[in-house]
């Protein structure tokens, strides 16, 4: 606690003094251009300063065991180039899964054998900072440190996406919670350093001045104060609950009637709720910006924002790494971010799924040392589309030629032996039952969890906006759809049927504590009273 309140005391003694200096266009394009010309020694050097050196971690120790001293993986690097170098370490051993990084199962190669915390994984070049949780997209965060070092590098990205995107001098506004949720009160800091002043900040919840959230509410009240002290005003969050989307969209039609649409961001599921809010009451949004991130920008939730005339920005991140990718101002898809070369190494490889199918997921290095987690070979969760091509937007010319599209997750829906994943959870919620029985993407969403009797039992979770619902045919259209997929349907379909395992409740969404609404949501304990 004594050392958390001390980080917390030197980030706000800080924070005037990294406000009012806003990153100059030269020093932005110099330092990405210097980044990416110099990838290979950057990681070296990040190996020696954050992994070498710290013997008992188990970065060094995954090394150790693999047999790699520095000097070889410099030759390797050399002679492979830096992700030819990665896929090599990679074989060798050198990796993690995600849930060996969260610190929820233990890392084995062979007769090694570490059992981890999350914590292990901080970067041990940080200084002092602010305790925040991850999104939690499967309804759980991560807790760790971010530093002032860590939002600089971040405000560099921000401005160019800023400058490619002709944000500056719009009215502004997010929809996200505040700390310990850390993705809101990042991005107001870093935008406020790059120039993006917030006018509103809508948050699904308030942390309260409670036994449990005194400290990330004193820190929230610390940075406003301390904000407008420096000149760059952060406001005050203000609750407004996912249900009250009509007061985001009220404020951006006042923005429009007063000559200048404002800009938004918001998760893509809140974006559609705000443009679905517009339209039930009339509003005029259309020249709106609604800049999305921290769920898939999927082609129907793009739609209905560009059917409410407005823009849409996609950010791609993760609160351990940061800024990953940025939306391309000539994407081919709703979704296309152009991958931040200069901070992180991507390779990929391939998963199997327990349907039998593979994906090829995303693994991600450090390659700068301010991130607040250090990564090495990272399995991530994601996976889409990877593609290298000269798109000619800002972000092509600075040398960011990688770019990532229909970006999904692998988690799966599990249930009496029947997977599915991705793309085909996506279009059943958001296609195919819209359809059939009316509604949006966001109304509809599985909960998967187990009975006190530990049986499975998956709810269809659909919103009362839907209107009456045939329940046994809303679960018939999901079991015929499940069973003509070309995995997992057929006869693992009709044990749902034997079983009972599906069931339709009638309640809005479940969202993260971090305002985040998934399509899958797990409940990890028991359920009670159902079932």
């Amino acid at each position: 606690m004594l050392r958390e309140l001390y980080g917390t005391a030197r980030f706000i003694a800080g924070l005037p003094a990294f406000l009012r200096q806003p990153p100059a266009e030269k020093t932005i394009r110099a330092t990405v251009q210097h980044d990416l010309a110099h990838r290979g020694g950057n990681f070296l050097s990040l190996l020696e300063r954050a992994v070498f050196a710290f013997p008992d971690r188990p970065y060094a120790r995954l090394f150790v065991h693999a047999g790699l001293e520095l000097g070889e993986v410099r030759r390797l690097v050399e002679r492979e180039g830096l992700e030819g170098a990665l896929s090599v370490l990679h074989d060798a051993g050198i990796y993690l899964s995600l849930d060996e990084f969260k610190g929820r199962r233990p890392i084995r190669r062979g007769s090694l054998e570490i059992v981890t915390r999350a914590e292990d994984f901080d970067n041990p070049l940080g200084g002092p900072g602010i305790s925040a949780t991850s999104g939690g997209s499967r309804s759980r965060g991560t807790r760790l440190n971010v530093d002032l070092a860590h939002f600089a590098r971040d405000a560099l990205y921000i401005a160019l996406e800023r400058d490619m995107h002709g944000l500056a001098g719009r009215p502004t506004a997010m929809w996200r919670p505040p700390l310990p949720w850390g993705a809101g009160l990042k991005t107001m800091i870093c935008s406020a350093r790059a120039g993006i002043l917030y006018d509103r900040w809508f948050a699904q919840q308030v942390t309260r001045f409670d036994r449990h959230g005194w400290k990330y509410a004193a820190t929230t009240m610390a940075t406003v104060v301390t904000s407008r002290l420096a000149g760059r005003r952060i406001p005050m969050p203000e609750e407004v609950p996912l249900d009250r989307a009509d007061i985001v969209a009220r404020w951006l039609a006042e923005r429009r009637e007063g000559g200048l649409p404002g800009m938004l961001c918001c998760a893509p599921s809140a974006a559609v709720r705000v443009c679905l809010a517009a339209g039930e009451l009339g509003l005029d949004i259309a020249g709106s910006v609604l800049l999305c991130g921290g769920e898939p920008l999927t082609v129907r939730r793009h739609a209905i924002m560009r059917e409410a005339g407005c823009r849409v920005v996609d950010r791609y991140a993760m609160v351990e790494l940061g800024h990953i990718g940025l939306g391309c101002e000539r994407p081919r898809a709703a979704d296309d971010v152009h991958i931040l070369l200069d901070k992180l190494a991507l390779i990929t490889r391939p998963k199997r799924m327990a349907d039998g199918s593979t994906v090829e997921i995303n693994v991600y290095t450090t390659l700068v040392p301010t991130p607040p987690r250090l990564l090495i070979n990272l399995e991530s969760d994601d996976y889409g589309r990877l593609e290298r091509r000269a798109c000619g937007c800002l972000l092509g010319a600075l040398g960011y030629d990688l770019l990532f599209s229909e970006i999904r997750s692998y988690e799966k829906l599990t249930s009496e032996g029947l997977t599915f994943v991705g793309a085909d959870l996506e279009r059943l919620l958001e296609e195919v039952l819209p359809q059939r029985f009316g509604g949006h993407p966001g109304d509809y969403q599985f909960v998967e969890y187990e009975t006190e009797a530990g049986l499975p039992r998956v709810e269809l979770v659909v919103s009362p906006r839907v209107g009456a619902l045939d329940e046994d045919e809303a679960c018939r259209a999901v079991i015929d759809f499940l069973s003509h997929l070309p995995r997992g349907g057929g006869p693992y379909a009709e044990l749902w049927r034997q079983g009972g395992t599906l069931a339709v409740h009638r309640a809005e969404p479940r969202a993260t504590r971090a305002g985040k609404i998934q399509p899958l949501h797990v409940e990890r304990r028991p359920a009670t009273g159902r079932g």
